[in-house]
């Protein structure tokens, strides 16, 4: 597989509009993250934005229910064991602005990221692979894999309300 992957209609579209019915519903928890990522100066560490989360997997267990159409999207993937799994939720930002730059798990050797977009907006997702950066949009129901080396950082939307998405982090 390339470094960079992007697959629209991922899943059929029954199964996708169970993932996104569920994680647009008024039933899931939604906990408050005051930075985009995590970096090594605090100060800067305090983002515009912020996101909301709601963490699925983490610390080699599930912390949340997951539907028998997660359970596809995660065979699909060909996972052998996930990192991390969670739903993100982005609030519209009238000036666009971007995270930084990060890898999400650096002291993991060969591991991937998957972003699974749940909802059409403008806002992207930015890789960079040496130095080339590739601008992914906010499709619903489209899949970027990339390799977990890769440098990444969201672009905001500033058209809808809101941007959902599933961030899978896994070797």
């Amino acid at each position: 597989m390339a470094r960079i992957t992007v697959i629209d209609n991922f899943l059929e579209d029954k199964h996708f509009k169970k993932i996104q019915e569920h994680f647009l519903s008024s039933t899931i928890p939604w906990y408050w993250l005051p930075q985009d990522v995590p970096l090594e100066d605090e100060q800067e560490n305090l983002s515009k934005n912020g996101f909301f989360n709601h963490c699925i997997f983490n610390h080699w267990q599930f912390l949340a229910p997951y539907s028998k159409e997660i359970g596809l999207l995660l065979t699909k993937l060909n996972i052998v064991a996930p990192i991390q799994i969670r739903a993100n939720l982005n609030l519209r930002d009238v000036d666009s602005i971007s995270s930084k730059w990060h890898v999400d798990y650096p002291d993991i050797p060969n591991n991937k990221t998957a972003i699974f977009y749940l909802n059409n907006n403008n806002g992207k997702t930015i890789v960079d692979d040496n130095g080339k950066h590739t601008e992914v949009d906010s499709k619903e129901n489209r899949m970027l894999i990339f390799d977990g080396d890769i440098k990444h950082k969201a672009k905001y939307q500033t058209d809808v309300h809101k941007r959902y998405l599933l961030n899978i982090n896994y070797v």
